[in-house]
C-alpha cells in the first residue's frame, strides 16, 4: 500500500521534472544571479576562461555551477542549457547511492520493504519544495554537494577502520569550491570522521588546510552583521516537507527509544554505522546554523528561501537511515519504519491547515509540482519580454525587481527580439483562444504583444490577457524564426 501511494506521488513529479529539463535545454535564459555568466569567458578560448570559474557569486565560489553552465559554449550551445538536466542527473546519481547505502545498512531486508524505503528516499530527495534549485541554471552546486555527501556516507559505511585516503584528501577541496554549502559539508564530515574512525590527524590537517586556503582566497562576506535566532534555524529545518517539525520530533524520539532498548545488543561495527547515519542530519543542521548566523539579521523572511530546502532534505534522509538500520533483523521494530513512512506520506495529502501548525504553511504536494512548470514559464516569459524591449528603461516587463533587480541582464541586451514575418490577422476572440490553448510546458510559445504610447512593443502575457485592436500574437519556437499575427476586427 505504501509503495502504491509513493508511486502516485512520484509519477507526476518525475513527469514534471522531465518537462522542466526539456524546456530549460531548449529555452535557456538568464535571471537574477545568473547575470554573472555574462562575464564568463568560454573555456576553449584559453586560460582566462578557466580562471573565470573561480570568480565568486556574492561571497561564494560556485565552480561546478559555472563549469556546467559554460561547457556548452565549447560545443556550439548556449549558456546554461545543460544545467537543469545536470542537476537532475545528480539527483538520479544520489538516489543510486541511497540504494547502495540501504543495502549496506540492512542487506537482509525483504525486497518489498527495500522498495518502499528506496521510493520514500527518492520522494524526499526530489522534493518539489526545492523549486529554486530544480529550475535555475546557477544552482547545480546544491545537488553536487548532496551527491558528494551521500558518496562519502556510503564509503564510511564500508567495513574499514579508516576511510579511503583519497576521500580525506579530496573532499575538503571539492566541498569548499562551492562556498557556504561546502563549509557545512566539511564540518559534518570531519565531525563523524573524528568520532568514529582512525587516522584522525589526516582529516584534521586536510580540513584545516582547506579552510585556511578558503578564508585567505575568499571575498569578504556580504557585510551583514552576524546574528543567531533559534526560531530561524528551527523553521529552516522544517521547510523540506509540510509540517515536518512534528514528524522530525516523533521520529527522533522513536530512534532514541530503539537505541535505548537495543544498544547493548549492537556490535561495535553496528554502533559505528549508526553514527555514520547521523552525517546527513549533521550536515543539514550545520548548514541551517551557518545560514542563520549570516542571513537572519538581513531578514527573517529569508528562512523561506526554497533553495535552502535542498540541504535540509538530508535531515529527513538521516532519520530514515537510522530507523532502517535499527530495524535490521528486528521484526517488531519494522513497524516503526512502516509507521514513520506512512505518516510522512500522509502529510502530503491536501488538507486545511491544522489549528496549531507544527511546520510552515505551504501549498500541498500536487500544487507545488505544478509550480515547477509555472515558475519556469514565468522566468522564460520575463526573459523574452526583456529581449523584446532590448534593455529599454521603461520596464514594462513584469517581475523586474525580482528577476533583474540591478538591471544587469536587461542592460546587456543590445539587439531587440525580432517579431518575424507577419502571418496574417486574427480577431480578438481568435487570438484569445489561441493564447489559452497553449500549455506552460509547450516548446511552441505564443505571446500577446502590445505597443505603449511611445511605440515600444512589449509582452503583456502568454496564456492570459485580453487581445485588442493593434496587438500582436507572437509565436516562437526553439531554432525557428519568430512569426506574428496582427489582431484586427
Amino acid at each position: 500500500m505504501l509503495v502504491a501511494v509513493e508511486v502516485v506521488f512520484l509519477v507526476p513529479l518525475l513527469k514534471a521534472l522531465l518537462q522542466v529539463a526539456v524546456i530549460a535545454s531548449r529555452w535557456p535564459h538568464l535571471i537574477a544571479d545568473s547575470a554573472v555568466f555574462l562575464q564568463q569567458q568560454p573555456l576553449h578560448q584559453g586560460l582566462a576562461g578557466w580562471l573565470d570559474l573561480l570568480n565568486p557569486v556574492n561571497e561564494h565560489r560556485v565552480v561546478v555551477s559555472r563549469l556546467i553552465a559554460v561547457l556548452p559554449l565549447s560545443f556550439g550551445g548556449e549558456f546554461g542549457i545543460w544545467s537543469v538536466g545536470f542537476s537532475l542527473l545528480l539527483l538520479a546519481l544520489s538516489l543510486g547511492w541511497i540504494v547502495l547505502i540501504l543495502r549496506r545498512l540492512n542487506p537482509q531486508a525483504p525486497l518489498a520493504l527495500r522498495l518502499m524505503v528506496g521510493l520514500l528516499c527518492g520522494l524526499i530527495l526530489a522534493n518539489p519544495w526545492q523549486l529554486e534549485n530544480l529550475i535555475w541554471d546557477i544552482n547545480v552546486h546544491w545537488f553536487f554537494q548532496g551527491w558528494l555527501l551521500l558518496v562519502s556516507l556510503h564509503l564510511l559505511l564500508s567495513n574499514r577502520s579508516v576511510p579511503p585516503l583519497w576521500l580525506d584528501l579530496l573532499l575538503p577541496g571539492l566541498a569548499l569550491l562551492n562556498g557556504g554549502l561546502g563549509v557545512a559539508l566539511l564540518l559534518s564530515y570531519s565531525l563523524i570522521r573524528l568520532l568514529a574512525f582512525g587516522r584522525r590527524w589526516l582529516i584534521v590537517l586536510s580540513a584545516v588546510s582547506a579552510l585556511l586556503l578558503y578564508s585567505l582566497t575568499s571575498l569578504a562576506s556580504s557585510g551583514s552583521p552576524l546574528n543567531f535566532s533559534g526560531i530561524f534555524t528551527w523553521r529552516m529545518l522544517q521547510i523540506w516537507w509540510p509540517h515536518s517539525g512534528l514528524w522530525m520530533v516523533a521520529s527522533a524520539l522513536v530512534v532514541v527509544l530503539m537505541l535505548w532498548r537495543h544498544w547493548k545488543e549492537l556490535s561495535q561495527w553496528d554502533q559505528r554505522q549508526l553514527l555514520v547515519c547521523c552525517l546527513p542530519g549533521a550536515y543539514a543542521i550545520a548548514f541551517a546554523v551557518l545560514v542563520d548566523l549570516s542571513r537572519s539579521a538581513i531578514s527573517p523572511g529569508l528562512v523561506m528561501r526554497e533553495s535552502y530546502v535542498t540541504p535540509a532534505l538530508m535531515l529527513g534522509l538521516s532519520l530514515i537511515f537510522l530507523t532502517w538500520k535499527l530495524c535490521a533483523e528486528r521484526l517488531f521494530w519494522r513497524w516503526a519504519l512502516l509507521i514513520q513512512a506512512g505518516w510522512l506520506l500522509l502529510l502530503l495529502h491536501p488538507r486545511e491547515a491544522w489549528s496549531i501548525a507544527p511546520g510552515l504553511n505551504k501549498p500541498h504536494f500536487s500544487r507545488q509540482v505544478a509550480r515547477l512548470i509555472n515558475e519556469q514559464d514565468r522566468r522564460i516569459t520575463w526573459f523574452h519580454c526583456a529581449q523584446l524591449e532590448a534593455g529599454a528603461s521603461r520596464r514594462n516587463c513584469p517581475d523586474v525587481p525580482f528577476y533583474d533587480g540591478w538591471n544587469v541582464i536587461r542592460s546587456s541586451m543590445q539587439e531587440a527580439l525580432p517579431l518575424g514575418l507577419r502571418q496574417g490577422s486574427l480577431s480578438p476572440s481568435q487570438a484569445k483562444a489561441r493564447l489559452r490553448r497553449q500549455q506552460r510546458a509547450d516548446l511552441q510559445r505564443l505571446y500577446l504583444v502590445r505597443a505603449d504610447a511611445a511605440g515600444q512593443r512589449w509582452i503583456t502575457g502568454r496564456r492570459q490577457g485580453e487581445p485588442r485592436m493593434g496587438d500582436l500574437v507572437l509565436q516562437m519556437g526553439p531554432g525557428q524564426e519568430p512569426a506574428h499575427w496582427v489582431v484586427t476586427e
